[in-house]
């Protein structure tokens, strides 16, 4: 598992990708704000993270949110951040790329697949930091997908609530929030944070409410 969650990349280079992505980013007038007492634009805070987590990218309603997201996490000094991508993307040219980025092969044809999948990588690795996006697509639905709900709670692991505000140019995460067997009142804490953050592309942000809520 090392290789899959463990980064080999020195601290000095750390800096300097960290370094850069914070000039890409103030060119481009996003500012950074967080109610988390772990601010992670100080490089020596890291080390207070939770060693597994899942973190959230939302409102996601554009491609260049990708981007977007991998900037922030490169100003954190995040050493190594994973997402879940399906198996069929993993060609010999394609899969060599992914991997690079942090991408995580699913074998999507198993039932619950991506769950158990991540849950199990979870499980047994020493450190590993996953991010979902839990809309699941940048065009608007009528519902999150709740896979990141059942990992956290499987897994046990804590959520940060990752985000980017298009309407103040601000990005930035909460706390880490411990999710409950109350799928409702989890929902309803991040529905609250969520309310007034807005996606590049306002239109298509998804409702947040997962089926397990009903209708």
């Amino acid at each position: 598992m090392a290789d899959i969650t463990e980064s080999k990349r020195p601290r000095w280079w750390l800096g300097l990708r960290s370094a850069f992505a914070k000039f890409v980013l103030r060119l481009g007038g996003w500012r950074f704000h967080t109610t988390c007492d772990i601010n992670l634009m100080d490089g020596d805070q890291v080390h207070r993270l939770p060693p597994k987590f899942i973190v959230f990218g939302e409102p996601h309603t554009h491609w260049a949110d990708l981007p977007l997201m991998l900037l922030f996490f490169w100003a954190y000094r995040l050493p190594r951040v994973h997402f879940p991508v399906r198996q069929r993307y993993f060609t010999p040219l394609l899969g060599t790329w992914l991997r690079w980025m942090g991408a995580v092969p699913v074998d999507t044809s198993r039932t619950n697949g991506m769950v158990s999948q991540m849950v199990e990588q979870l499980r047994a690795a020493d450190r590993m930091i996953i991010h979902i996006p839990p809309s699941g697509t940048r065009r608007r639905t009528e519902r999150w997908r709740s896979g990141f709900w059942h990992i956290a709670r499987q897994a046990e692991v804590p959520v940060f609530m990752g985000y980017l505000d298009a309407s103040t140019r601000r990005f930035g995460y909460a706390p880490p929030m411990t999710l409950t067997d109350d799928v409702g009142y989890d929902m309803d804490r991040i529905r609250t944070f969520y309310a007034d953050k807005r996606g590049l592309v306002p239109a298509n942000e998804s409702v947040i409410k997962l089926k397990e809520e009903g209708p």
